[in-house]
């Protein structure tokens, strides 16, 4: 679409979503057999991702944390 740079300042964390096929209904459960998966979230980078994805040249700054999940 364009070759100019655009910079998004906002945030950037990683998200982990359990998928169940159904939410308790009043009572307390345990959930076994649960669907995991994790990926970047958040405003900041979900605008990153999508001009990403409409081709433009995007930089995204944002701050991050000293855990585990700053690999990723």
């Amino acid at each position: 679409m364009t070759a100019n740079p655009v910079l998004v300042l906002g945030a950037a964390s990683w998200n982990r979503m359990v998928h169940v096929d159904h939410l308790p209904q009043g009572v307390s459960a345990t959930i076994f057999n649960a669907h995991e998966t994790a990926a970047a979230g958040s405003t900041g980078m979900g605008k990153a991702m999508a001009l990403s994805a409409l081709r433009y040249r995007t930089t995204l700054h944002c701050a991050l944390g000293r855990d585990v999940f700053v690999r990723k």
